[in-house]
This record gives structure tokens, sequence and C-alpha cells, in this order.
């Protein structure tokens, strides 16, 4: 007798069972896949929302430091309200740098076309000094100082630096660039007829200064920036000038954007009181599009406001919305009755 001692023998999957098998792993790797590409969608969603806040961000910080730095050149400000202090005297730049306070829009921020390679734009330019250095020593055509109101300069020399080398004003006088000097109630900007490698500037007879003021004086780089949109590739960028005077490549601050609206906020009716109380009157601000014009405007506005239009949709659909900077401009509200520094 052959019968097995262990029963009947183990029998495989069926064709059957092998199939719904496969079927219900397809489906959990389907679900799977399907959950990752969801995910990894709405991430690349976030990151790019994020992406664009950062970018509008880090516009709204560039802004407002230029903004705040506009028309000032060490202790000399081109809307303070100092006993004395004169118009800037702008010799041998070129425009839009040209400072000139006779005119309206000329005080350190102003509009102004701007030609790039690929054509030309509107964009809002901000002027000021960089790297303030002071002065050690001054000599006049009498070769000392002649204790008159106005002593005609014929060199300065800077006060010693250790970095030269990386020092915005040193290479801007190794590159011929543009340079101002000031005191707290004169600023006289000149191009740089040769370039200096050392430490003593040579001056034409057309710089002068009060004998009073002589110890206030300093030199900086005179240093624009400037805000563009180029409409075409919806970009908002941002450019600067160079040691050399010229203007440097832009550089692209933000993406996705569609306009660039600029307001200018100007302080008006000042209280009498240097100080406003709680109860006493307070200043206020009329708002205009373009730079104020007539005698009661001629200044620096206090606030610049810039509205951008974005794309604040990141999915393909259809979507703006605007994004709001307000940056103050240091000494531009003339009415809190102060010099800056």
């Amino acid at each position: 007798m052959n019968s097995s001692k262990f029963g009947k023998s183990v029998k495989g999957f069926t064709i059957i069972e092998f199939l719904v098998a496969s079927i219900l792993a397809m489906i959990v790797i389907m679900a799977a896949g399907s959950t990752y590409f969801m995910t990894r969608k709405l991430g690349d969603t976030a990151q790019k929302r994020l992406n664009i806040q950062q970018n509008l961000r880090n516009a709204t910080a560039q802004i407002s430091r230029d903004a705040r730095m506009a028309g000032s050149f060490g202790c000399y400000n081109t809307s303070s309200t100092l006993s004395g202090r004169k118009a800037p005297i702008f010799n041998g730049i070129a425009a839009p740098l040209v400072l000139d306070d006779t005119a309206d829009g000329n005080y350190g921020i102003k509009k102004a076309v701007l030609p790039l390679s690929g054509g030309s734009y509107e964009g809002l330019v901000f002027i000021y000094g960089l790297t303030d250095t002071g002065v050690t020593e001054v000599t006049t055509t009498a070769g000392k100082l002649s204790n008159v109101d106005n002593n005609i300069l014929t060199s300065i020399k800077l006060a010693q630096n250790v970095n030269k080398e990386i020092d915005p004003l040193r290479q801007t006088l190794a590159q011929q660039g543009n340079i101002v000097i000031s005191s707290c109630r004169e600023a006289h900007g000149l191009k740089l007829p040769s370039a200096i490698n050392g430490d003593t500037i040579p001056l034409n007879l057309d710089t002068t200064f009060r004998d009073a003021d002589i110890g206030e004086l300093t030199v900086t780089q005179l240093y624009a920036a400037a805000y563009i949109l180029n409409k075409n590739t919806k970009q908002l960028m941002r450019l600067d000038t160079q040691p050399n005077g010229n203007w440097g490549a832009p550089q692209v601050v933000s993406n996705g954007i569609n306009s660039m609206d600029v307001g200018f906020g100007y302080a008006d009716d000042c209280p009498l009181q240097s100080v406003s109380t709680a109860s006493g009157p307070a200043e206020k601000f009329s708002f205009t599009k373009n730079m104020a014009t007539g005698a009661d405007k001629k200044q620096l506005p206090a606030i610049v406001q810039i509205r951008l239009n974005y794309d604040a949709n990141t999915d393909g659909t259809a979507g703006t919305a605007d994004y709001v900077i307000n940056a103050t401009v240091r000494g531009g509200n003339t009415c809190g009755n102060r010099t800056p520094i």
C-alpha cells in the first residue's frame, strides 16, 4: 500500500488568486504614487509662494535703505533747514546724478530714463554719499586757512584707511569716479580729472567752504541706486553706480511683477512747537504720484510709496495681488525740526 503519510500535497496559487494579488498591489502602488506627486506639487507651490514673499521682502529692505539715505552726504542733507545751508554744487557730473535744489525733483530722489541694453526704462533713482571719510589736512590758495568767510580749497588729505583695497571711496578715487566733498552746510560734487592712488585729492578753484565749517569736511563716493521694471520679462531690477561713475549691470530683485506705481508723501502744516503733543497739532502728509512742484515743495519727500502688482498664483491660474512698500526718507520730514546725521 503506497498511500502518503502526509495526506494531500501542497498546491500553489491559482491564476485567479495571482491576478487578484497583482491588481491589489497595483492599486497600492498607484495610490502611493498619486499621494507622493500630490504632496510634491503642494510643496513646490508652497515653495514658489515663499520665494515670492522672500523676494518682495528683500526688495523692501533694499528700497528702504536707499530711500533712507537719499540726499545725505556726511552731515549734509539736501532738505536740511540748518541756518546757512547752501544748495549743492555739482560740476562735470552727468545726469541723472546731478543735484540742484533750484529745480523740482533734484534733491536726491528722482524719476529718470536710464539707457540699458535692449532699450531704455524709466527708473526710480536714489542718490546719496557712500563711505564718508574724514579730512585731516586742508590746503587753500593762501597755503593755510585764511580765516575769511570762504576758503578756496586747493587740496585735501583723507584720513588713513587700512582697508583701502575694499573701500568704495578709495576705489572711486583710483578709477576716476565721482565724489562729494561736504560740510553740514555745503556740498560740492565733482568728477575727478585723473585717477588718485594716494590720500591727497587736488581740487579746482571752484571748491570753497566757510572757515567755520572746515572741521566738518567729509568725502564720499557719489552713489546712486535705481529700480526699474522690465515689463517684457516682468522683473523688478536694481542697478547702481560703480566706482568709475558708470551704471553697473542690473540685478533681478523680484520676478513676476506686472506693474510698479510710485507715490511721494510730503510733510505739510508743520506745528509751531518743535515737538507735537497729544493735545497739540501734528504734521500732515500729502501724497502725489509725481515729484511735487512749487516753492513750498522744494525738498525731499518724507515717504516714498511703491505699489507692486505681482502674480499671486503659482499654479498657472490667473490671479494678482498688490504689495505696498512705504519707505521713509531721512531728513524728508522737515517738520521733525532736526538735522540728519
